[in-house]
Order: structure tokens, then sequence, then C-alpha cells
């Protein structure tokens, strides 16, 4: 279990502002083993001690799902827009991201991230300025799940709208956590109702 030391360092998101194109209707909402996607993710954070964020255009949709909205998204600009809005709003130094479209991440998928913050608290203050992602053997980066320090922000207002968050990840001091083969699989998104049923 992740120290109350960690846990006091983090805050958690949940990124649910895609248009979910290709999946046709709200995703977040999509229901998997009897629960919206959304709720899945935020029940990995609550198992955390955390009270998620649900970064979105538009939190009505998900009342009675969620407690806490970040709501300022500028439309059309994508994840980092969403990563943009968690940062601003964060009040620890780090926000722990999740996507709404990741049912099978759990808390302790997550444990990796919260132990980085306790290493980093004991090499330094500088230390809160890195980040955290998985990297697959065959070297992709995954942002998501995510940890990513407050001080990134200014990084991200550098960077054109509409970025990706690759761009974002080459110009901030980054930990690659080297994932076991069930995190990876428990990250995997749904993007189309295929991906959904194959879960």
């Amino acid at each position: 279990m992740p120290s109350p030391s960690a846990v006091r360092q983090v805050e958690g998101f949940i990124l649910a502002g895609g248009k979910s194109s290709r999946f046709g209707s709200d995703k977040a909402l999509a229901i998997w083993n009897g629960r919206p996607l959304l709720v899945h993710s935020i029940r990995a954070l609550n198992d955390l001690m955390l009270i998620p964020r649900v970064v979105c255009r538009d939190p009505l949709p998900y009342f009675g799902l969620a407690k806490a909205f970040v709501a300022s998204e500028r439309p059309e600009l994508g994840p980092l827009e969403g990563l943009r809005v968690a940062l601003k709003s964060c009040s620890p130094p780090f926000a722990l991201l999740l996507s709404a479209d990741m049912p099978r991440v759990r808390a302790h998928h997550l444990y990796p991230f919260l132990a980085m913050i306790e290493e980093l608290a004991s090499i330094g203050p500088n230390a809160s300025n890195t980040a955290a992602v998985f990297k697959s053997a065959d070297g992709i980066r995954h942002p998501f799940p995510g940890l990513y320090p407050r001080s990134a922000l200014p990084v991200i207002e550098s960077l054109s709208p509409g970025s990706s968050l690759q761009a974002l990840l080459d110009r901030i001091a980054l930990r690659e956590l080297e994932p076991d083969p069930e995190i990876l699989s428990a990250r995997r998104g749904v993007n189309t109702l295929a991906d959904l049923q194959s879960l």
C-alpha cells in the first residue's frame, strides 16, 4: 500500500473529454461489468484514498457518478488539453491521470507512481519536476495512466495547441517505468464497441 505521505502529494484526475467519434457515443458512460466505464476509473482512484476530479467539457452527463469536476477545457485540442486543465487546477505537486476508457486499471496498477513520489521526495525538492509513464518493451511510451508534475504546466502552455502528449514527454524530465504484462493488458483502452466487447 502507498504511504499517506505519497498520497498527500498527488491529486487524481480522469480524462473524459474526448469526442468518442470511433465509439459512436460517450465512452465514459458505456457499460462494462455492470457499471459505466467512468465508474471503474473512479473506483481505482478512490481505492488510493483520492477523490478524483473528472476533466470534461460538460459535467452534466456525469452528475451522480463523480463528485468533482474540472470543466474549463478548450474543445477539440485532445488529451494534452485535458492534462493542461488538470495541472492548472491541481494543488499538490503531482497529478495522477487516468483515461475514462481504461476500466481494467486498478489501484495496485498505480502503486509504481506513488512509489516514485516517495523516491523523489528522498532526493530533494527539484526532483518533483519529474513525470512518470509506463514504457512497453517495444519502446512505446504510454501517457495514461501517468504521473505529471504541476511544474510541467509552463511547458504544455509553450506547445502549439493540439500538440501530442509525446511532444510533451520529449520536453520534460521523465521516468519511463517498465510495467509487467498484467499492467499493460489492464491499461488497454476502449476506442470502439468491439474493443469494449473484447475486454
